[in-house]
């Protein structure tokens, strides 16, 4: 048996995909735990792409991998995660980069939902 690693899936969508003789499924911003070699295959494989109408791609047919051997990945891993929920929308869950991508979204998203009129006529003048 080999070594254990996790393999955590970046996206925000779910991850799902046939590999071998089963589906493998990984939540949005989640992790399995699989063999080293496994892992290596599953990641290395392409998936059939998921298109719209326009053919664009969808987003939830992007394969964003990362395999987490070490307690450094991990630790890694638990400071990204930390970082996402810092920017996060409050009536929504939108996850933003950083502060002025999260006042873009809400300026856009829920000026209408503001209670205080002040608040709301203040945002929108920016």
């Amino acid at each position: 048996m080999g070594k254990m690693v996790e393999v955590h899936n970046l996206n925000t969508h779910p991850y799902r995909e046939h590999f071998r003789d089963g589906i493998i499924s990984i939540p949005a911003k989640g992790f399995i735990e699989m063999e080293w070699e496994e892992a290596v295959m599953f990641k290395g494989t392409m998936n059939q792409v998921e298109r719209d109408g326009d053919g664009n791609v969808l987003p939830t047919s992007y394969k964003m991998l990362k395999i987490v051997q070490d307690a450094k990945g991990k630790q890694e891993m638990e400071a990204m995660r930390a970082k996402e929920t810092t920017f996060k929308c409050q009536a929504c869950g939108f996850i933003a980069g950083d502060k002025q991508e999260l006042h873009i979204h809400v300026k856009e998203e829920h000026a209408h939902q503001l209670t205080d009129p002040k608040v709301a006529k203040q945002l929108l003048k920016k």
